[in-house]
C-alpha cells in the first residue's frame, strides 16, 4: 500500500478473465470508483492505465463521473460564478455541454451522473418551478424528467445510473428529515434500501443482472463502498488502509473529507 498526502484518488478494481468468471458467480462485479487517502493495488501484480487528461475553459471544477465501451465520458462542471453544467466527451474528445431545459438558472445546477453504451444520459437538475432537484434522461437531445412517485413536495430525486435494459438508480431525501436512501428500478419494480447501520445510502450503478453498486456513510462518518446482489444480500467495500489513523491525520490536516472509499461505476455485464 502506497500511502499519498492527498484525500481523493481514482481506483478501479479490475481482474483477469478467470478470476472475473469467480466473480460473475458471485456477483461481485468489476468496480471503479474514488479511494480516499489511498492507493488500491489489486492482484499479485498493479495493473497499468493510460490516463487521458481535459480541461474545460472557465470552468472552477471538472468531474468524470462515467464512462462508457466507446470511451465517452459524462460529468459536470462548476464556474466561478456558482453555476453547473453538465458535460460530455465525446470519443473524439469534442465536449458537448448539457442544460436541462427546465433548469432555468440563478445558479444553473445540471449535474451529469450517468452515461449508457449508445450514448444515453442521465443526471439532476434543480427545476425553479418545483424549488427541488429532479432527474432527467437525454436520449438524442430528448429529455425526460423524472421524480420518485408518491412522494411529497420539495422531495430530492438523484438518478445516478441507467443500464442497458432500463434499470436506473440513484438516491432520494425526503422532507422534512431529508435523510439520504437508495432507491432503483429494477424490471419496472421500485424499491428503496439503506445499507443496515449507515445513516445515508446512495445507489451509483446497476449492471443488467440487477447487481447494485453505491456508497454509505457509517455513524462515525466514514464512507464504504458496497455491492447489493439481486437477493438483497450486502457486501461491503473498503479498501485496505484508506481509514487507517494515517490516512485520517492526513485528511484532517488538509481539511479534506474523511477518508474511507466510494464505488462510482460497474461494468454493466458483470
Amino acid at each position: 500500500m502506497h500511502s499519498l498526502n492527498i484525500c481523493l484518488t481514482r481506483f478501479v478494481i479490475r481482474h483477469g478473465r478467470q478470476i472475473r468468471k469467480t466473480l460473475m458467480q458471485r456477483s461481485r462485479p468489476w468496480l471503479c470508483g474514488l479511494l480516499i487517502s489511498g492507493l488500491a493495488v489489486t492482484g499479485s501484480a498493479q495493473v497499468q492505465f493510460q490516463f487521458t487528461t481535459f480541461s474545460i475553459p472557465g470552468a472552477q471544477t471538472v468531474e468524470g463521473r462515467d464512462i462508457n465501451n466507446s470511451a465517452m465520458v459524462v460529468g459536470y462542471y462548476t464556474t466561478p460564478a456558482g453555476d453547473t453544467f453538465g458535460v460530455v466527451r465525446n470519443t473524439d474528445g469534442s465536449l458537448t455541454y448539457l442544460t436541462e431545459p427546465d433548469d432555468l438558472g440563478n445558479p444553473f445546477t445540471t449535474r451529469v451522473t450517468g452515461l449508457t453504451y449508445n450514448g444515453t444520459v442521465v443526471g439532476t437538475f434543480y427545476g425553479a418551478a418545483d424549488q427541488t432537484y429532479s432527474s432527467f434522461i437525454d436520449q438524442n437531445g430528448q429529455y425526460t424528467e423524472y421524480n420518485l412517485p408518491g412522494q411529497p413536495p420539495y422531495t430530492v430525486t438523484a438518478m445516478n445510473a441507467l443500464n442497458e435494459v432500463n434499470d436506473f438508480c440513484g438516491y432520494v431525501k425526503v422532507p422534512p428529515a431529508y435523510a439520504t436512501t437508495a432507491f432503483a428500478s429494477l424490471q419496472g419494480q421500485l424499491i428503496y434500501f439503506t445499507v443496515p447501520n449507515s445513516t445515508s445510502t446512495i445507489c451509483t450503478a446497476v449492471n443488467n443482472e440487477g447487481v447494485i453498486a453505491g456508497n454509505y456513510t457509517d455513524s462515525s462518518g466514514v464512507s464504504h463502498g458496497y455491492v447489493r446482489s439481486p437477493s438483497g444480500t450486502f457486501f461491503t467495500i473498503d479498501v485496505p488502509a484508506a481509514t487507517s489513523t494515517v490516512q485520517q491525520a492526513q485528511c484532517t490536516a488538509t481539511g479534506n473529507l474523511q477518508a474511507g472509499t466510494q464505488v462510482w461505476g460497474m461494468d454493466d455485464t458483470a
